[in-house]
């Protein structure tokens, strides 16, 4: 299968199917202004499961609509121009950024620059421009082919971290003593967890899973790691939640063990569009806040330029990946059946360690 367009619906995640009818869309002539990306490779991670379940809150099934009941997920990966009708987006360039599990993906670029392009699709226009924007990859842009693995895998979850990491700088960490993170095996924390043992001055404290503690426990970012079932052993103090588990009746509890030593509560996760879990109102402590990266970082490049924030992001980023690429054993996958199956894997349960990834066949 040359051509195809991995879909779920949009009800039943695990529910999936390929569109039938994809290749036609894929051999159709270009219209004034497209472009056509072969789609190289991509990572599959939680952090997409949980843009299925909020596909309707926060518009993620609008990147590339599908008929209902179906809706396709989007992930993050490489892609290579095969025809175009926009100056400045050339046969042969390859771009980093937002992509359908699909073998193509149309686009209309614009705003082009040095840097690469953004989508300027209508169906797209009123969507985060974080998720539309297509970075041209090559090396002396910052995309040294080496790190193009990890970089699907880790890149967008340790930018969430970045941004997360500089609003609480910025707000002097709550006038908190310690940080207190939910699913500390999830890729999203553990960058987290990193960036404030390198670059800020706070304890931090991991919570998982029992099944996961050992593995959190040797990676070695954070002060502390214990289970859900332990959470009456936490000391408590001045302390900042942020919640990536998303698991309403944990972070009952840890409201409930803080109360008002509970500074600042963030909403990272699955189910951070809900205002008080398990309809409970109100939680002792802080006020569940929902955290949205893009608008964060719109105002960080406000605050400080677009050419600031790519270098301190940049430089971060690339003191992470020395330490991170070795956290992680890789399973590869390269065509549609390995890809239906990976995805059922990472819509379940799978390790922390194991980083799933869709590369096509050369040729």
């Amino acid at each position: 299968m040359s051509e195809f367009s991995f879909r779920v619906d949009r009800m039943r995640l695990r529910e999936t199917s390929f569109d039938l009818g994809f290749a036609d869309t894929v051999k159709a002539p270009l219209k004034a202004g497209e472009a056509m990306l072969r789609v190289d490779a991509f990572a599959l991670t939680a952090n997409n499961i949980t843009y299925g379940v909020a596909g309707d809150q926060i518009g993620y099934w609008q990147f590339f609509p599908q008929t209902l009941p179906w809706g396709q997920i989007p992930v993050w990966g490489f892609g290579t121009v095969i025809a175009s009708d926009v100056e400045g987006v050339d046969v042969g360039q390859r771009f980093y950024g937002y992509f359908p599990m699909a073998s193509h993906v149309l686009v209309e670029p614009g705003k082009v620059s040095a840097h690469g392009f953004f989508c300027q699709a209508s169906h797209r226009r009123d969507l985060p421009q974080a998720y539309n924007q297509y970075s041209l990859a090559t090396a002396e842009l910052g995309f040294p082919p080496e790190e193009d693995r990890m970089r699907m895998l880790l890149n967008p979850l340790f930018t969430t971290a970045f941004l997360l990491a500089a609003q609480l700088k910025d707000a002097h960490y709550f006038s908190a003593e310690s940080i207190l993170l939910t699913s500390a095996s999830s890729k999203t924390a553990m960058s987290l967890a990193y960036l404030l043992n390198r670059y800020h001055d706070i304890n931090v404290i991991g919570l998982t899973s029992e099944a996961n503690v050992d593995f959190v426990q040797s990676l070695g970012i954070y002060q502390c790691v214990l289970a859900y079932d332990a959470l009456d052993q936490i000391v408590v103090g001045p302390a900042a939640l942020i919640d990536i588990a998303g698991n309403a009746d944990v972070r009952a509890r840890l409201h409930d063990r803080f109360a008002e030593q509970l500074y600042h509560s963030s909403l990272v996760g699955i189910t951070h569009y809900e205002a008080d879990p398990g309809g409970r109102a109100p939680l002792p402590g802080a006020r569940p806040t929902p955290f949205f990266a893009p608008s964060q970082a719109e105002k960080m490049i406000k605050n400080g330029g677009q050419d600031r924030f790519r270098a301190e992001l940049a430089a971060q980023w690339s003191d992470f990946i020395g330490r991170a690429k070795d956290w992680f054993e890789l399973q590869v996958v390269n065509d549609p059946v390995g890809l239906e199956s990976v995805y059922q894997q990472v819509a379940g349960n799978p390790p922390p360690k194991n980083g799933y990834l869709f590369e096509r066949h050369s040729g």
